[in-house]
């Protein structure tokens, strides 16, 4: 319900990386475009949008799945303007230009998807390593340091060891 002060380092450093994931989808794109124009002369009207997909890598890799998107509708409107004709104009007259505009979103949100997708992996696997980690500490240090040295009855009888035939052996 409410937060506790713990919390709110948690959600600025979250806060501050969904603002550096959508800083690095401006800032991509923005590279890619100049990159793109500078290459314009060589390519010409060739392959639109097809440099672009560094830029959605770029963001979905280091933003995830909104970063990703984001880079994908600027690169589609930054296209547009600059790499289709009517030149500098927002207009898609060809049918040709609309199915490459719709492969490009395919791809930018797969790329998105798929690298979300690895983030979620890889921030559970992060955590379920900790977790084993945070356990691991726990079983060694004994049960006398959990609870304030409260010994649960299961954990009193688990530090005596049995023979074979019942007899208790000195406890470990």
């Amino acid at each position: 319900m409410f937060s506790s002060h713990s919390d709110v380092p948690r959600q600025t450093n979250q806060a501050q990386a969904a603002l550096l994931g959508y800083g690095i989808a401006v800032a991509a794109t923005t590279l890619v475009l100049v990159v793109r124009l500078l290459l314009n002369p060589v390519l010409g009207g060739d392959a639109p949008l097809l440099a672009f997909v560094l830029a959605v890598m770029l963001a979905a890799r280091y933003g995830g799945l909104g970063p990703g998107l984001l880079a994908t509708l600027l690169s589609v409107l930054v296209g547009i303007y600059f790499f289709l004709p009517p030149y500098y104009v927002f207009a898609v007259p060809s049918k040709a230009d609309m199915v490459r505009i719709a492969l490009f979103v395919a791809v930018g949100t797969l790329v998105s998807v798929l690298s979300q997708g690895l983030r979620a992996a890889k921030e559970n696997a992060e955590a379920d390593k900790d977790e084993k980690a945070r356990l691991l500490s726990e079983v060694q240090d004994g049960p006398e340091t959990r609870a304030g040295g409260y010994q649960a009855p299961a954990d009193v009888s688990a530090r005596h060891a049995f023979q074979c035939d019942g007899r208790a052996t000195d406890p470990v």
